[in-house]
């Protein structure tokens, strides 16, 4: 009886809509904002397929702990610069990290398993061997080694930006590291979206009665 009312329609179109809107910045890599370190400002991209925010900048080579320390670190270094009338950001984790080589680490090619191997096959469509051929909104990826945050023993495996190809090395060789942080971001609603949505909203109230 209520699936032919305009009015239930008209909310359930809304509903529909306001998902839609919500979901528009988790496709794939968004810039959602800025961080300003050392006095300049780096990308901040959201990376909804891993729930993952990548800082755009390339720490220069250092051994693994001072990469790891490094990232630790950047909390009380980072000032953000969000847009909040676009975007809602929910942190997971209460800091910075470099990124995983996975629950199962794996060495080789077009492994899509750890969190650098994803970004560069999966979001980034790039392939084996060809190097940054698509770099989406990163403008400080550099065709080279970096470090994950996977160690095992006086070892820590990495990932190659040039090669696309994961392995480990000794935690003593000096490579680049890149920060990533756990976090859900959503898009916020236009206000003509919220209003229909609440008016439809309503209108279901209403007729319920």
């Amino acid at each position: 009886m209520t699936a032919n009312n305009p009015l239930v329609g008209r909310a359930l179109c809304a509903a529909v809509l306001c998902a839609v809107l919500t979901t528009a910045a988790q496709a794939g890599l968004v810039a959602i904002g800025t961080a300003t370190y050392d006095g300049s400002d780096y990308t901040l991209i959201y990376e909804q397929e891993q729930g993952l925010v990548w800082l755009d900048y390339s720490s220069p080579k250092a051994d693994w702990d001072a990469q790891m320390s490094w990232a630790a670190g950047l909390g009380a270094q980072l000032t953000l610069n969000i847009d909040t009338s676009l975007y809602i950001v929910t942190w997971q984790e209460d800091n910075w990290r470099l990124p995983s080589a996975g629950e199962n680490p794996q060495t080789g090619g077009s492994l899509t398993c750890s969190e650098m191997g994803h970004l560069y096959y999966t979001s980034l469509g790039n392939t084996e061997n060809n190097g940054l051929e698509n770099t989406g909104p990163f403008e400080s990826l550099i065709e080279n080694q970096y470090r994950t945050g996977t160690e095992d023993g006086t070892y820590a495996y990495q990932f190659n930006f040039a090669t696309g190809v994961a392995w480990k090395s000794a935690k003593r060789f000096e490579q680049y590291a890149l920060a990533v942080r756990d976090a859900n971001v959503t898009m916020v609603p236009e206000p003509s979206t919220l209003a229909l949505l609440a008016f439809g909203g309503v209108a279901l109230l209403k007729r319920s009665k």
